[in-house]
């Protein structure tokens, strides 16, 4: 099997981050601890639709963002890593009773961009 270099590098600097994250907290540094572990620990591709003007973290097909050019540059550099989706709050908009369906609609969304980049 043919390793993915940018996978290994971008896990070694993931390992880097929670060290450095680590080191940080030991000097009670925790605003920041907690800020560059959110970002330097996120490997993959974050999807998220907005307006265009807001990041306002929602579900992909649901706002303004067309994501075919995007997908098939995704394709065209050869991208095989992962689709994170990125929506906030979405499943606490349907509350304790209705997660599964907010489940179900994150799944359909994510088929729909597995879709998109598996016909570009």
């Amino acid at each position: 099997m043919k390793e993915n270099k940018l996978a290994a590098l971008s896990m070694d600097f993931a390992v880097e981050i929670v060290n450095l994250v680590r080191e940080l907290r030991s000097k009670h540094e925790n605003v920041i601890a907690n800020q560059i572990g959110r970002s330097g620990t996120s490997i993959g591709a974050n999807i998220h639709d907005n307006d265009k003007w807001h990041d306002s973290h929602r579900l992909p097909f649901t706002m303004d963002i067309d994501f075919l050019p995007i997908v098939k540059a995704l394709k065209e550099i050869g991208y095989q890593g992962e689709f994170t989706l990125e929506v906030d709050h979405l499943l606490a908009d349907y509350g304790p009773e209705r997660i599964d369906e907010g489940v179900g609609v994150m799944a359909e969304a994510a088929r729909r961009l597995a879709t998109l980049y598996e016909e570009a």
